[in-house]
């Protein structure tokens, strides 16, 4: 008979369910990427906004999923971001499941290891549509009135 002591294994098994609980449920799009910013994981919410799955918008495939107006600007951004090792974030329009562009919040914060070497990129995208266009409806009424 062999004894395996699970004493310690028991809440790593529990932060890994509930990680991935998190993973599944989480109502924005959590992505990671490489130190060169290509994509190594989206979340299962990036099904739900783009209606396509996650191997779509690995490596540069996200960029795709931006509105053409807004394709040069965020991937300026994201470039300069790489460069500096500072966390961004900007509002663009992205495609949707529909094939419609709602805009969003996409936030990147580099991870360094001990030397200060950044390793991977952590972010997300959060749909801010229905706050964007409250906005452009009251700057409109500001102007009409």
């Amino acid at each position: 008979m062999v004894a395996i002591d699970v004493t310690d294994r028991e809440p790593l098994e529990t932060a890994n369910r509930r990680q991935q609980a998190l993973l599944q449920n989480a109502p924005v799009a959590l992505f990671e990427t490489d130190a060169a910013g290509a994509v190594t994981y989206l979340s299962p919410a990036w099904e739900r906004l783009t209606g396509q799955p996650a191997t779509a918008g690995l490596g540069q495939g996200w960029v795709d999923f931006l509105h053409p107006e807004d394709r040069e600007p965020v991937q300026a951004i994201w470039t300069a971001a790489l460069a500096s090792g500072e966390v961004r974030s900007s509002r663009h329009r992205f495609r949707t499941a529909d094939g419609s562009y709602r805009w969003v919040q996409l936030t990147a914060s580099p991870v360094s290891d001990a030397a200060g070497v950044i390793w991977r990129w952590f972010g997300s995208i959060m749909d801010i549509d229905d706050t964007v266009r409250a906005e452009q409806a009251e700057r409109q009424a500001k102007e009409y009135a």
